[in-house]
């Protein structure tokens, strides 16, 4: 994955944990469970994609016609189709960067204004948002896994965890996954079974 540093939305409302943002194309929206940045003043809010929602821009007519075309078809058709559709995505607030470079994987100062830019992250960035001394961290997840907001929590960490994978050098994924479990027993009152997070790590490894 590569990026120009070109938005692909904007935030329109937001909290210091949970940001919605509109895209300007739905075919170009960030995936479930990637990560992105929200340029928020000084700092830069890290997210990942946590829901996906789909409206007309007409809210007259809320259920649009059927067309019966395939996507290829239906792109030749009607070639402004994404000027018709308005995606609404979640993000989950993982943590920030600071003024000066610094990563925190803990809540941000501020929440991000409406009309805060959104940008898609290179692997480069991935990385060393994950990346703490000699090895990895991933303070994020305790958090995470508590959080009674998160509908799917199992998708969600699971997605989230196979988008920072395949960023990482084969050596450098078995210790990333351990301190995933490392952080998992240090919840409180973690969601997700033990069983299911062993199986995700055993899945990813």
């Amino acid at each position: 994955m590569t990026t120009s540093e070109a938005p692909v939305g904007e935030v329109t409302e937001g909290s210091l944990a949970s940001v919605a943002i509109q895209t300007y194309d739905p075919t170009k929206a960030v995936e479930f469970g990637q990560i992105a940045k929200i340029r928020s003043g000084a700092i830069d809010l890290v997210c990942a994609v946590q829901d996906s929602t789909m409206q007309p821009v007409d809210v007259v007519a809320r259920i649009p016609k059927p067309l019966k075309l395939e996507r290829e078809k239906l792109a030749q058709v009607y070639p402004d189709l994404s000027e018709k559709m308005r995606l609404i995505q979640t993000l989950y607030v993982l943590g920030y960067v600071d003024a000066q470079g610094l990563v925190s994987h803990r809540l941000p100062p501020s929440a991000p204004m409406i009309h805060d830019l959104v940008i898609p992250i290179d692997h480069a960035f991935v990385k060393r948002f994950h990346q703490g001394g000699p090895g990895f961290r991933v303070d994020y997840m305790s958090r995470l896994i508590e959080d009674n907001s998160i509908e799917y929590p199992i998708d969600f960490v699971g997605a989230l965890l196979e988008k920072v994978v395949t960023v990482l050098d084969k050596n450098e994924r078995e210790p990333f996954l351990l301190q995933v479990l490392d952080t998992y027993q240090k919840a409180v009152a973690p969601r997700i079974s033990a069983r299911m997070i062993s199986e995700l790590v055993g899945r990813l490894k």
